[in-house]
């Protein structure tokens, strides 16, 4: 059953990535500042935050004590997970990331 998404959205995508970050802030620098994603949804306790292109979302959650974890954690984060993410610039993309040292 589709449901209206988050922000506008006409509906939810058909596969949402959730992340768990050290550091929601500096997530967002990244994911918005850097790969141009919007935030349609902010908490901050504990740390959450939802980005969106296009169609795609990814939910970014701070690791917390108490938190929803399946097994021990080690950095970095989500090996082995690749996400192909389509971007309306991607050759300006890839040149703002080399810029930026990213």
């Amino acid at each position: 059953m589709d449901r209206q998404g988050p922000d506008g959205m006409e509906t939810w995508p058909g596969l949402v990535a959730e992340s768990l970050v050290t550091d929601v802030v500096a997530s967002l620098l990244f994911y918005v500042d850097a790969l141009g994603f919007e935030v349609v949804d902010r908490r901050t306790d504990p740390e959450f935050a939802m980005v969106r292109l296009g169609t795609s979302l990814i939910m970014l959650e701070q690791v917390e004590p108490g938190g929803w974890i399946t097994g021990q954690l080690e950095a970095p984060f989500g090996r082995g997970v690749n996400f192909e993410i389509k971007h309306p610039d991607p050759v300006g993309l890839a040149g703002r990331l080399g810029a930026s040292g990213h």
